[in-house]
């Protein structure tokens, strides 16, 4: 956090984390700064799908056979959920991965 940001409380209760500008607090309606955050969130999401996506052959795990056995990208919300669900299997497969001995070590 920035050394001139402060925690304030907006209208709606939510606690939000507010910049000071020269000295002087942003001051923004609550509805205004509650409705960026979530966009800034839906975009970090966004975000984290594209890295996913663009990483290795990720792609290849979202690509499905037409029932002539042509393949074709999801598209949207089926692409989101597609890559969600990745994501979700990729960090539990990491988390029961067990690292082996260290090679070398005594």
């Amino acid at each position: 956090m920035a050394e001139n940001a402060t925690k304030c409380c907006a209208a709606d209760g939510g606690t939000q984390i507010f910049n000071f500008c020269h000295g002087m607090p942003l001051m923004v309606r609550a509805a205004d700064f509650n409705a960026l955050y979530r966009e800034a969130e839906k975009l970090r999401k966004d975000a984290e799908r594209y890295r996913w996506l663009r990483h290795g052959d990720n792609d290849e795990r979202c690509i499905r056979l037409t029932s002539h056995g042509e393949p074709y990208m999801l598209r949207a919300e089926l692409l989101d959920r597609c890559i969600d669900e990745a994501i979700a299997s990729d960090a539990e497969e990491s988390a029961h991965t067990v690292a082996g001995p260290d090679v070398g070590a005594a």
